[in-house]
């Protein structure tokens, strides 16, 4: 357990495991699905229109079972343990994008994910 000496808010280490694998790091990128500008005579930016937020995540770790991430499919929607909701990112189902395996003669087997979530695509819909 590592505890946090005078650091209110901050967090050190992957919040949470992942069912699946021995998880490594995760990251989420948020932007908006587009943003695109109107200009003016002078072709200076004038004013813009946004679309909601789209996320893509990246997982990594070592392969610890078969099912979580390691049983995700293509069209199945996917719960994820680690935040992915930040940045007005709170609809959407997350989806598999693609996944690969390393493995080597000195090393653990490896995963990498690719997901991503869009605010109106859910298996809900």
């Amino acid at each position: 357990m590592v505890i946090l000496v005078n650091l209110p808010g901050f967090q050190r280490g992957v919040e949470q495991d992942e069912i699946g694998i021995n998880i490594k790091s995760f990251e989420a990128g948020y932007k908006p699905e587009f943003k695109e500008f109107v200009n003016n005579k002078d072709n200076q930016k004038r004013g813009f229109a946004v679309a909601d937020v789209e996320v893509d995540i990246t997982v990594e770790g070592e392969v610890s079972g078969s099912t979580g991430l390691m049983a995700a499919g293509f069209a199945t929607a996917v719960a994820l343990a680690n935040d992915t909701d930040e940045f007005g990112a709170s609809t959407g189902d997350v989806y598999l994008d693609s996944a690969n395996v390393k493995q080597g003669r000195d090393a653990w087997r490896d995963v990498s994910f690719k997901l991503s979530k869009n605010a109106l695509i859910s298996d809900a819909a």
